[in-house]
């Protein structure tokens, strides 16, 4: 009789579980946000009772790309630099740190040290809601090549990486010429013709943040009104302070390419040199 009846409530479990998640997933199937709701439900409701019985629910698989942080991209040198006179000061090139996928929504992407993790040398920072690495003002350490981790999160997964940046000591020399000191960037984004961003979904979410440095933060990005684009058709919107692409594909750019270009200011108001056309490819 016991065996029986823990046979019957094992199938009456399993069942009900399977009927739910059905449900879930004719609603929520397409968007990260559903897969979210559906683990949830299995997790606190259903998996605490199958434990009983030895039953694992693999954990569904999230739709779009996994949050991932671009390397690709070098972390300028900074520079301590010594004047013929002995006065010191220091230079760090700002520089914007690339993420994509995951499902930024709203909030987009914010930026962290992972717990355990290292810190920018002193000197550094990075700003936490729109991922710029920028100097303080404040003084460098000796020459020497530092390394430093990051996190980034959608809010509801995170990436990590660790970077490095060399910090190198630079003496003016005295002459009547003035020396002009080490290479400064300048204020540009990539300085290519078309930069292929990472591929996207038809009816998933995107996210991917656009690249710049030099200049003086904070920047801000707008789309370039000059050049034909379905950007806006796709469903996607550009964030004014953080140059993060986002939104919804639209279902109807499956197969397509989406193409656009985008014109930054810095804290000036100066715009960045350079201006390729940024590709994304929708995959059905």
């Amino acid at each position: 009789m016991g065996t029986g009846s823990t046979v019957v409530k094992v199938v009456f479990v399993i069942c009900a579980l399977f009927v739910v998640f059905s449900f879930f997933e004719n609603m929520f199937l397409e968007t990260t946000y559903g897969l979210d709701i559906i683990q949830t439900v299995v997790s606190r409701i259903f998996q605490p009772i199958l434990n009983i019985f030895g039953i694992k629910i693999p954990g569904f698989p999230r739709a779009g790309i996994p949050l991932t942080i671009d390397t690709r991209w070098t972390i300028c040198p900074a520079w301590i630099i010594v004047e013929p006179n002995g006065t010191i000061w220091y230079q760090v090139t700002p520089q914007k740190l690339m993420a994509y996928g995951g499902s930024p929504g709203v909030a987009g992407y914010s930026w962290s040290k992972p717990t355990g993790g290292r810190s920018p040398p002193s000197g550094i920072t990075i700003d936490p809601q729109t991922g710029v690495l920028r100097g303080t003002g404040g003084a460098l350490p000796k020459s020497g090549t530092y390394y430093f981790d990051v996190e980034v999160s959608d809010g509801t997964s995170t990436a990590s990486v660790t970077f490095s940046i060399e910090v190198k000591k630079y003496v003016k020399k005295a002459g009547p010429i003035p020396d002009p000191g080490p290479p400064y960037a300048e204020f540009q984004q990539p300085l290519m013709q078309t930069i292929q961003l990472p591929d996207g979904k038809a009816g998933q979410p995107y996210g991917a943040t656009l690249y710049v440095m030099g200049g003086k933060p904070f920047y801000s990005w707008r789309l370039d009104s000059t050049y034909k684009s379905n950007f806006t058709l796709a469903g996607l919107t550009l964030d004014a302070s953080g140059g993060l692409v986002r939104g919804t594909i639209s279902s109807e750019m499956a197969g397509q390419t989406i193409r656009f270009k985008v014109i930054v200011r810095d804290n000036t108001g100066e715009v960045a040199i350079g201006e390729p056309v940024y590709e994304i490819y929708v995959k059905p």
